[in-house]
């Protein structure tokens, strides 16, 4: 320690002790941030929607085991919430059913008495729809112009729908967040978001990254499979112990306290995607669909589909799954529905042809760029009407996920699993 520097942290230790009996919580972080001439390290925006039955509930009780774990901001590290409630739902904590925001304190409970009471302009807590990316926004430029840090985090809670979006407020005519909307809240947002965490179920898809790779945003963590609930309690606590931390290493942090806080449950699953890597991936797909629709060699269709391997390698850079899905998932998927049996939901398109509705409607560049950009569409329509040009390797590997129950929730299959069986497949017809 440098000597000259010893009158001044004595100060500070004495100004510490002296304000801390007589301020609060938040004034005394930012007391002691102006003494030590820095911002803290990090600052995360934990934005739960919880308009919803079963969310509500989820959140509530992620509140009360950070209060019962005085699990909350430090000196080096801002928690800040948005929570959106449900009218006649939860009774705890009040039964307010708008929507709030805190700053997280060890030991804060939820109470409206709790809540922030100025967001800026002059009034706290309000209905809003949080499926609106404009109310995204505004609660991110919010937090960053209050609570600045060195690095950002934002974890986006409530029912995920991949590709298709995520985020049902019900009191707002049942309004989702599309992934699109998303994008461009996020491309708004002034800083880098260095950590983007999706407590949703099957967001880590390559679509979601790809939508998401010019954004700012640096890891993204999510899962592949239906969630379940975070250990947010524990999140907060390993990064309030260790405030330095990479958010590449945060990202890893949060899939291991994930898998512990469920180990032994079946259908589990989390990873940690680097956003830069997602650019020469799909650029990968691209190059696998182009030369699968053209009719290549098996050589080359080989050869595209291990690059393809290769590039997943580098984008998922951490990944934990329960026992029932190890060796079939390994971080992200993507879209390839079943055909539907039923005769009444198809789009028949010629003799003992078919195309899943929801691709023929629905997955396209409007709503996710990636359908179009990567040619993944157009290969999906060719393999729907059993082109010739599509390798017997795609649908082998295709049918043997179908067959072996790995598909996700019927739309999707792991990245990974379905390019492995590829190269595995065109290696055993040489």
């Amino acid at each position: 320690m440098n000597v000259k520097q010893f009158p001044k942290i004595l100060f500070l230790l004495c100004f510490i002790a002296c304000v801390a009996a007589v301020s609060s919580a938040s004034s005394w972080r930012e007391d002691v941030i102006a003494n030590l001439g820095g911002e803290p390290s990090w600052t995360v925006m934990l934005y739960l929607d919880g308009d919803e039955i079963s969310m509500e509930q989820d959140f509530v009780a992620a509140f009360r085991n950070m209060a019962e774990a005085k699990a909350g901001s430090s000196a080096n590290v801002n928690i800040v919430v948005q929570f959106d409630r449900l009218p006649d739902n939860v009774t705890d904590y009040g039964d307010w059913s708008i929507t709030h925001r805190f700053y997280l304190t060890p030991g804060l409970e939820p109470t409206e008495e709790n809540a922030i009471a100025d967001w800026g302009d002059g009034k706290g807590g309000r209905e809003v729809d949080m499926a609106d990316p404009d109310t995204l926004l505004d609660f991110v430029n919010w937090t960053i112009s209050n609570y600045p840090a060195d690095k950002y985090a934002l974890v986006i809670g409530d029912h995920g729908y991949g590709w298709k979006g995520m985020a049902v407020d019900t009191t707002s005519h049942g309004d989702f967040l599309k992934v699109k909307e998303l994008k461009d809240a996020l491309t708004s947002v002034p800083v880098m978001i260095d950590l983007l965490a999706f407590d949703a179920c099957l967001m880590q898809m390559v679509e979601v990254a790809y939508e998401l790779r010019n954004t700012g945003v640096g890891i993204i963590v999510g899962s592949e499979l239906p969630g379940t609930t975070w250990p947010f309690a524990e999140i907060v606590s390993a990064l309030t112990d260790n405030p330095s931390i990479s958010p590449r290493d945060l990202g890893a942090r949060i899939n291991d306290l994930y898998f512990e806080a469920h180990a032994g449950e079946k259908d589990i699953t989390l990873s940690t995607l680097d956003v830069t890597k997602i650019g020469p991936l799909a650029e990968a797909i691209g190059n696998f669909a182009a030369v699968s629709i053209a009719g290549s060699s098996d050589d080359i269709v080989r050869e595209r589909a291990e690059t393809v391997v290769d590039n997943i390698e580098q984008a998922v850079v951490y990944s934990r799954n329960s026992a029932d899905w190890e060796g079939y998932v390994s971080g992200l998927s993507i879209f390839f529905p079943l055909e539907d049996t039923l005769e009444s939901n198809k789009i028949v398109l010629g003799v003992g042809s078919s195309i899943p509705p929801e691709f023929f409607y629905f997955y396209t560049r409007q709503i996710t760029g990636f359908a179009e950009e990567t040619l993944w569409r157009d290969l999906l329509f060719l393999f729907y009407n059993m082109d010739e040009r599509i390798s017997g390797a795609l649908f082998k590997a295709r049918f043997a996920i179908q067959d072996e129950g790995r598909a996700i929730d019927n739309e999707n299959v792991d990245l990974y699993d379905l390019f492995r069986r590829v190269v595995e497949n065109l290696k055993l017809e040489e």
